[in-house]
């Protein structure tokens, strides 16, 4: 809106053509249309409680994480810090993450992945003696 009255005045102003104001306006839209399929995820909005996917992919340190620091997810930058309790991880460490806070993931070092496999396993197989 600010640039359709800015274009009017400049129309006034200047005394620029009819033709010229419109072939701006369709040229700032078409910009817009073309450059949306490669902006559209930095304006998509992930309800609180809804999965966002991002629970369970791998990532790789940037940099230590001792508790805060920097990995890479799908090719991304996300900024992370680690499960409480955990020693500082060194640069090019492989980490999981656990959930998403805002624009932070929680992580845990790979290594420690078979043990929520376990935690996610039946103390005891039905029909089983134990």
């Amino acid at each position: 809106m600010v640039v359709l009255v800015l274009l009017v005045l400049a129309r006034e102003w200047f005394f620029l053509p009819t033709w010229a104001i419109w072939s701006f306006l369709v040229l700032w839209v078409g910009k817009d249309v073309l450059l949306f399929p490669l902006v559209w995820k930095a304006y998509d909005i992930t309800p609180e409680g809804v999965p966002d996917g991002m629970e369970s992919e791998r990532g790789l340190t940037r940099d230590c994480l001792a508790p805060t620091g920097y990995i890479l997810v799908r090719g991304e930058l996300w900024r992370a810090e680690l499960e409480p309790g955990r020693e500082p991880l060194g640069a090019g460490s492989e980490v999981v993450v656990i959930r998403r806070q805002g624009l932070t993931l929680l992580v845990r070092p790979e290594a420690d992945q078979s043990t929520v496999e376990e935690d996610k396993r039946p103390l005891s197989e039905p029909g089983s003696s134990e």
